[in-house]
């Protein structure tokens, strides 16, 4: 039963957590113990500042003493914080994303079969049962982080990231990685040029938006079809995308004017992640984007529908 497995997911949650902060203390201890000397070294480097960067010849050995272990001090630290980084970073990977129930922090609430909490039920994982779901690929649950449907975020994903790479003709654009254990894995390169790295093969930092907006665009398109809209009529309105005539999706009666509801949708939510920092002109409703914006998440849909309707 639902409670059997949650229990099952609690205890392998519960361990994961219990194993990572060991080592996180560990490296909290380091931290610790390495405090006074990373105390002393500043100090040193205040007074030789106050000093006007002059030291006195009686004081040079001192100096040179307590920088060098400033020195040494500093990388260990450093060293210490790349391994709780990279502690914290797994944790993710080792700790189930959902319980039993089909729940994802942030996702959509599942949906459970009528005896799905009975404690007498003998019908094995009753959570899952005769239940229609709601996430992207309708697995059950509703939640977008099973296996089926995390692969289905993970499609549309990268074919997002290849249409923003062949529209730039793939001109390098290096940046940051900004990611200790990708950085880990490739033998300490920090650095990547996104615009020729596939999808799959990028850190987690660049691959979040595409992830975020791909999970969005399923889940608005679910919905869409959860409430009876026809997939394959949506699939009909994409030559009116692809003809640059956007004008002649409202005219193309239910199809295009769902279409553009679900690009209405991802807009809204592309401005719950990037509001804080989107140009003046994307912060407008869809209906006012340029063209070439309103484009840009109808593409996104339009793939969503191909995935889900194929």
């Amino acid at each position: 039963t639902t409670w059997h497995y949650t229990k099952i997911d609690h205890s392998h949650a519960s361990n994961g957590m219990n194993g990572t902060a060991s080592h996180l203390a560990e490296a909290s201890a380091k931290l610790s113990e390495l405090l006074p000397a990373l105390k002393a070294g500043m100090s040193t480097m205040q007074l030789v500042t106050s000093q006007g960067g002059q030291v006195m010849v009686g004081e040079a050995s001192f100096v040179e003493s307590k920088m060098s272990t400033f020195t040494n001090a500093l990388n260990n630290a450093g060293m210490a914080l790349e391994a709780a980084a990279l502690l914290i970073n797994e944790l993710s990977g080792n700790i189930p994303a959902a319980c039993a129930t089909g729940f994802t922090p942030t996702g959509p609430h599942p949906m459970f079969a009528g005896t799905a909490f009975d404690p007498a039920a003998e019908n094995g994982k009753a959570y899952m049962a005769d239940t229609p779901g709601t996430g992207p690929g309708e697995t059950g649950g509703g939640s977008a982080s099973s296996q089926e449907d995390e692969a289905l975020i993970n499609e549309l994903a990268s074919k997002l990231h290849e249409r923003w790479q062949k529209a730039r003709n793939y001109e390098p654009r290096m940046k940051e990685a900004n990611d200790p254990a990708w950085t880990a894995a490739h033998n300490g390169e920090t650095q990547l040029d996104i615009a020729n790295t596939p999808y799959d093969e990028l850190p987690t930092t660049w691959q979040a938006e595409n992830h975020a907006s791909a999970q969005a665009a399923l889940e608005i398109v679910q919905e869409l079809r959860s409430s009876g809209e026809d997939l394959t009529k949506l699939r009909s309105v994409k030559s009116a995308l692809q003809s640059g005539h956007l004008q002649s999706l409202s005219a193309q009666g239910q199809p295009g004017q769902s279409l553009l509801k679900a690009g209405d949708l991802l807009h809204k939510n592309w401005l719950s992640r990037n509001g804080t920092w989107a140009p003046e002109e994307q912060k407008v409703p869809f209906n006012q984007l340029s063209t070439e914006e309103q484009d840009k998440d109808l593409v996104v849909i339009l793939e969503a529908v191909l995935l889900l309707s194929h």
